[in-house]
C-alpha cells in the first residue's frame, strides 16, 4: 500500500488509496460511498491538475482562444472520474 510507504508524500496524503476504500466497504454500505467519494475527487483533482500542466506546458506560443476547449476538456475529464471509479469498484 503505498500510503504506509511514503506518507510524507503529498500525493499519498490526499489520494484516497483503493485499498482504503475496499478495508471501509468490509464495515458498511455507507462508509464505502464515503470512501468511494472521496478516492474518486481525489484522483480527479490530481488527474486534472496534472493534465493542466502538461498542456500549459505544450502550449506556450498558441493563441489564448484554445483554453476554454482544454477548460473543457480538462471538467470532462475530472467528472468522468466518478463515474469510471463507481463503474471499476462495483465490477465483481
Amino acid at each position: 500500500m503505498c500510503t504506509l510507504v511514503h506518507l510524507s508524500s503529498p500525493l499519498t496524503v490526499w489520494d484516497g488509496d483503493s485499498g482504503t476504500q475496499t478495508a471501509v466497504g468490509l464495515v458498511s454500505r455507507h462508509l464505502w460511498y464515503a470512501a468511494w467519494l472521496w478516492t474518486a475527487a481525489a484522483h480527479a483533482y490530481f488527474l486534472v491538475k496534472t493534465v493542466k500542466r502538461i498542456v500549459a506546458a505544450n502550449r506556450q506560443g498558441t493563441p489564448r482562444g484554445d483554453a476554454t476547449v482544454t477548460n473543457y476538456v480538462l471538467l470532462a475529464l475530472g467528472v468522468l472520474q466518478f463515474p469510471l471509479s463507481y463503474w471499476i469498484g462495483v465490477l465483481p
